[in-house]
């Protein structure tokens, strides 16, 4: 059990602090565009993607949208809803 905990440690922490590790996100390139052109014509399919330039996709890799987190809609109170739905909480006026 514990070299089963040692592993799954080393492995939580290389995953943390391996900065080179490369990812899918990582392997986008241009070709990624014409590969899948390539196979939308193969298969088909009337769709085609624009190929941009790997300073676009470098771009668009570290672009942060400083809106990411605000809401666009009211969160509705679903508790009060329910309490209107009946008729109001018990001893309220």
């Amino acid at each position: 059990m514990n070299d089963f905990l040692d592993n799954l440690g080393a492995h939580q922490y290389q995953k943390m602090h391996n900065k080179k590790k490369v990812t899918e996100f990582n392997k986008i390139t241009p070709q990624t565009y014409i590969d899948m052109n390539e196979e939308f014509a193969e298969k088909g399919d009337r769709v085609r993607i624009e190929v941009p330039t790997q300073e676009a996709i470098d771009k668009w890799k570290t672009w942060i949208d400083p809106h990411m987190h605000e809401r666009t809609t009211p969160t509705p109170d679903m508790v009060q809803d329910m309490w209107d739905a009946i008729g109001g909480r018990p001893g309220d006026a």
